[in-house]
């Protein structure tokens, strides 16, 4: 299975203060992969300096190509693509004009029209608001949207972070059941969470992080397995 994402000795800090030190991991193509951590651990810092919004230091490399250091919306073209923490949606834009944002790097020819389509099929929630204010939905329609406006540009790669904050038990059961409906589509994702049991249902492997450095890896299966993870992660 070809590696779709490398990232090598990682190091970002914020003035003299470190918030991700010596990290190392890869996103085989079609693969879910979580990154797991309390608040300060280093999660968001690390898909940030993915995604060109911090600076950093290391080697971070897409289908081999060094992306280290390189404009967000360099990393975005190559196919990148974010759901970013608290959903930061257009609120006074509709679910249409959302999409079209995103979509932006894209253009709006004719392949748009399929592409929303695409994404109506698999949120049916939002065809039915399509011309709802963003602003108005609900928390769980709102994330749907997120994700939506993120797959509207046909990433190679996705990175969420914190897809269930803020969302009822319910809501999170759904959206995890939808975030692997889409990698059965073969689309790599990168997830970031809290709910470290939800996500090691549904990752195929995971990194823990505590205070910015590389606590634990392995396939979900054994680290949910294993007691000292169940204690200091699950509850167990």
């Amino acid at each position: 299975m070809s590696v779709l994402l490398r990232v090598q000795d990682l190091d970002v800090s914020y003035g003299a203060v470190p918030a991700v030190q010596g990290l190392a991991l890869e996103l085989p193509a079609g693969e879910i992969r979580a990154i797991l951590g309390a608040n300060g651990a280093g999660k968001t810092s690390t898909v940030k300096a993915i995604l060109g919004l911090v600076r950093a230091r290391g080697t971070i490399e897409l289908e081999g190509q060094p992306i280290q250091g390189a404009p967000a919306h360099r990393i975005h073209a190559l196919g990148v693509a974010w759901v970013p923490e608290g959903r930061q949606l257009f609120s006074t834009l509709t679910v249409h004009e959302n999409l079209e944002m995103g979509a932006f790097a894209r253009g709006h020819g004719d392949g748009f029209a399929a592409r929303v389509d695409d994404i109506f099929a698999m949120f049916p929630r939002l065809r039915e608001r399509h011309h709802q204010l963003a602003g108005s939905l609900s928390g769980g329609e709102q994330q749907m949207l997120a994700i939506a406006r993120a797959l509207v540009s046909e990433p190679r790669l996705l990175i969420m972070d914190e897809p269930s904050l803020g969302l009822a038990p319910k809501v999170v059961q759904r959206l995890f059941e939808q975030i692997q409906e889409i990698n059965a589509r073969g689309l790599s994702i990168l997830m970031v969470e809290q709910n470290a049991r939800q996500a090691l249902r549904i990752a195929h492997y995971a990194y823990l992080l505590e205070v910015g450095r590389l606590a634990a890896e392995g396939p979900s299966a054994a680290l949910m397995a294993s007691e000292n993870i169940q204690r200091a992660y699950l509850g167990g």
